[in-house]
This record gives C-alpha cells, structure tokens and sequence, in this order.
C-alpha cells in the first residue's frame, strides 16, 4: 500500500466539499469530531474545538457541514482516498500556497 500527499488550498476544499455534510463521530480532549464519505469515495475527518477554555461555548450538532469559510470552523481537517489499487492519497488541506 502506497501513500501520496496531494496539495489542495482551502480555496479547493471549500469548493469541492462546502456542501458535504460530516456526521458526529466522537469527543476526545477538548475536540469534536466529525466524519464524512462521499459518493465519490473521499473520506473526510475534521475536527472543531480543541481549546479546554473554549468547547464549552461550542454547540454539539450531530451534522456538520464543510461550509465555506474552513479556517474558521474547523480546527484541522483530513482529507484522503483510497484508489482502486489501494493505495490511499492524503490530501493536506490547509495550504493555502
């Protein structure tokens, strides 16, 4: 199994996934996460929270959407695809170079 790392600005993800809607996975040291697959076989995991002085403030919702600004909602977002071969391509989602 091979792994690749492909570049996509936030400009990318918010375009190709703003309407993805993430569900509820789980709840761990301060952070929410939230996972999504898409049709077309992307599997997405993000995350929100992550400050102990802050997730308090936070509202639990059991959907989340990418929506269009990333940077703001989401504290870290994984992106990757497995390919018919197997091997799986991570996409690093927060370069905006």
């Amino acid at each position: 199994m091979t792994k690749e790392l492909v570049r996509m600005c936030a400009s990318e993800v918010e375009d190709k996934f703003k309407d993805c809607a993430l569900s509820f996975d789980s709840y761990y040291k301060h952070e929410f996460k939230y996972v999504a697959q898409t049709s077309d076989g992307f599997i997405l995991v993000g995350l929100i929270g992550g400050e102990r002085d802050d997730i308090y403030r936070l509202s639990l919702n059991s959907v989340e959407r990418v929506g269009g600004n990333v940077h703001a909602k989401w504290r870290d977002m994984t992106i990757s695809k497995r390919t018919p071969d197997g091997d799986i391509v991570m996409y690093e989602s927060w370069s905006d170079k």
